[in-house]
């Protein structure tokens, strides 16, 4: 869950595009360590599916029972989302069903 953790925290440091929130977020040493780790993949992810990390916009999707997080993205002119990657998750807790909230 920790490494579903560090790699979501990491997919939204390439999201935010300020410089300021990506320098005060790598004051954690967890940080700096997922995102030494993590970066040169997710570049060469990115790069294998034309995304352009200024363009990136991502969507998560997670399956608890099938035990899965998928991690879509596009380019921010594209019109549809392509799946990029699938991660296994180790641990769930609660019940199944829609965790939707008003």
């Amino acid at each position: 869950m920790i490494r579903i953790l560090l790699i979501c925290q990491l997919i939204l440091l390439f999201i935010v595009q300020d410089v300021e929130f990506k320098k005060d977020q790598l004051r954690y040493s967890r940080v700096r360590e997922a995102y030494s780790e993590k970066e040169k993949n997710m570049l060469k992810l990115l790069n294998e599916n034309s995304i352009n990390i200024n363009e990136l916009r991502i969507y998560l999707r997670a399956f608890k029972e099938e035990k899965k997080i998928e991690l879509w993205a596009k380019n921010s002119f594209d019109k549809k989302y392509k799946l990029i990657k699938e991660y296994k998750i180790c641990r769930i807790s609660g019940d199944l069903g829609p965790k939707r909230k008003q």
